[in-house]
């Protein structure tokens, strides 16, 4: 009955979600679905793990009924306001080739869930950082105590912890399988994300480009399943990236709390987002000076990113005087050549969506120096890019997959890119380039879904099996329910 519970809880919070997204995310009297399919989770998983922070700060024990109770309260004025304001949803618009893309997605997206779905926890930082934390927290009943001058990975940031300790808690036992699930979604929401941000970026084909490209990489699906917090965060710095281009758009005080509320989860997410955090201060300082918003703008964006986030930086200085723990090995830096041109080298890694993020950075990079003020979107997507993977680049070089927390937007500089190439093409060519495309995504599309799923020849040997015997596949200590 406890893990019928959890599965149902983190149901009707999705769902109960859905209505202030909808209210938060409206343009006008309507609201895109994607970007509701891509906000939803955002929302969900971030302010369930906020609670369990204030209750922690607050020693309110926890138990899973209890948090349960205080989201769902949390949640009920945007169930009010929806009921107010009704807005409806609008779906993109759809023919032959972008239902074959959205095909294409969904597959991508559903074998990501599926494949999390059947393994518990099993890689590095997951079995060595993120579940050890999540059963301390479930044991614990509140937050990990700091320890002081020792401190170390205590100090780091807690969303998908948080998740996953609710999830034990809900389930009284450490049910990996719906644990992961969480990072899961987040991870399989930049589907969306990246439509939304590469449709305000370039139009709508643009955003169905963006996302499929993003799809069709092979390092996306693979990290997708992983429980790790890189793509969670990607989430939310998208999305950011998104709320700050309609604050350019319409200058709403909603989209300016969305974009603060992001922000505020991405870095609660992974302390490695405080390095967007100026890129997106200086948008907002650029959006004043524009005369696009006012003083108040930035003061809503502000106070929510640090009501979300701010407070655990400022326990972590006051209890340990640190502000982000020295978990990076910056002597391990690969400051080389090489290094920078990871897109275009590393094939196994990004495919041929690393050659087109290359190419589509340098010609974002000209259509800003063209446009200028007409390419807010490519000001925005560089502004917050370059000096992300510059910073990576610097102190972080030893590992590519730090760079996925900026690869939703990367892909929008490709998917306009390739739109900008398809134009290009003489009319009598495009049926046949068309044919051949599909060709392409298909084979791709298989080798990805092929890919993502982890240990193929023992589920095709015994499909059925326990959960003992999951845990023994994946090289798992076997701890029964």
């Amino acid at each position: 009955m406890e893990t019928l519970f959890a599965y149902l809880s983190l149901a009707v919070l999705l769902l109960l979600t859905v209505p202030t997204v909808l209210v938060l995310c409206r343009d006008g009297e309507t609201v895109s679905i994607a970007l509701v399919a891509a906000v939803t989770p955002a929302i969900t998983f971030g302010i369930l793990s906020v609670v369990m922070l204030w209750m922690g700060l607050l020693d309110f024990p926890f138990s899973a009924p209890g948090i349960f109770i205080v989201t769902v309260c949390l949640l009920m004025p945007g169930v009010y306001l929806y009921w107010k304001w009704r807005p409806r949803t609008i779906r993109p618009e759809l023919n032959g080739w972008r239902i074959f893309a959205l095909v294409i997605l969904g597959a991508v997206g559903m074998m990501i869930l599926i494949d999390t779905a059947l393994w518990p926890l099993f890689r590095d930082d997951a079995l060595a950082i993120y579940q050890p934390q999540a059963a301390q927290i479930a044991q614990l009943g509140g937050l990990i105590r700091l320890q002081g001058q020792n401190t170390l990975y205590e100090a780091y940031p807690m969303l998908v912890q948080m998740n996953y300790g609710y999830v034990y808690l809900a389930s009284g036992w450490e049910n990996d399988y719906l644990a992961k699930l969480a990072p899961a979604i987040l991870a399989t929401a930049c589907l969306p994300a990246a439509f939304q941000l590469g449709k305000r970026a370039g139009g709508e084909t643009a955003g169905w480009l963006s996302a499929l490209l993003l799809a069709l990489t092979p390092t996306y699906g693979s990290w997708a399943t992983s429980g790790y917090t890189d793509l969670p965060m990607a989430l939310y710095l998208t999305l950011a990236a998104v709320f700050g281009l309609r604050l350019w758009d319409h200058s709403r005080k909603t989209d300016a709390l969305a974009m603060g509320l992001m922000l505020g989860f991405a870095a609660w997410t992974k302390n490695n987002a405080l390095i967007a955090m100026p890129s997106f201060g200086l948008w907002m300082i650029i959006l004043l000076w524009r005369r696009r918003i006012r003083l108040t703008h930035i003061l809503i964006a502000a106070g929510a990113a640090l009501l979300i986030a701010g407070t655990w930086y400022v326990r972590n200085l006051l209890e340990a005087n640190i502000l982000i723990p020295p978990t990076a090995w910056t002597e391990q830096a690969e400051r080389t050549i090489g290094a920078l041109l990871i897109f275009a080298t590393l094939f196994g890694t990004y495919g041929i969506t690393g050659w087109l993020i290359v190419l589509g950075v340098i010609d974002g990079g000209i259509t800003l120096l063209r446009r200028r003020w007409a390419a807010a979107p490519q000001m925005l997507l560089l502004l917050v890019c370059i000096p992300f993977f510059a910073g990576w680049w610097w102190f972080a070089s030893y590992d590519e997959r730090f760079v996925l927390a900026i690869l939703p937007m990367l892909c929008v500089f490709a998917g306009g890119f390739t739109l900008r190439l398809w134009r290009f093409l003489p009319p009598t060519w495009r049926p046949t380039a068309r044919w051949a495309a599909a060709a392409g995504v298909l084979a791709l599309a298989g080798f990805i879904l092929w890919n993502t799923l982890e240990y193929k020849d023992n589920l095709l040997r015994q499909p059925l099996m326990s959960d003992a015997e999951r845990r023994q596949t994946v090289g798992r200590e076997i701890t029964p329910p």
